[in-house]
């Protein structure tokens, strides 16, 4: 028996310290960095269809003390031939 759509989810986080941080404190440039995202994947027709929605949110504090707060969303249709 085969299904017409096959669903996928998924989520991430991540977190880093740029390699740059603390060499020059007058420019304004993240401490650290944090991301989380959760994408959700839809296949059709055996894998010969994909879509897939990605959301991901970055947020980090600079120096200065200032926080910064970034939103992205992807989509991406994909067909094989």
């Amino acid at each position: 028996l085969s299904r017409p759509l096959h669903l996928e989810v998924a989520a991430r986080y991540g977190y880093w310290q740029p390699h740059y941080y603390g060499l020059e404190r007058k420019t304004a440039r993240p401490a650290a960095v944090h991301e989380i995202a959760g994408v959700v994947t839809a296949m059709a027709l055996h894998g010969l269809l994909k879509a897939q929605l990605e959301y991901a949110r970055q947020w980090e504090r600079d120096v200065q003390g200032v926080d910064v707060d970034v939103h992205q969303v992807r989509f991406q249709l994909q067909a094989a031939f």
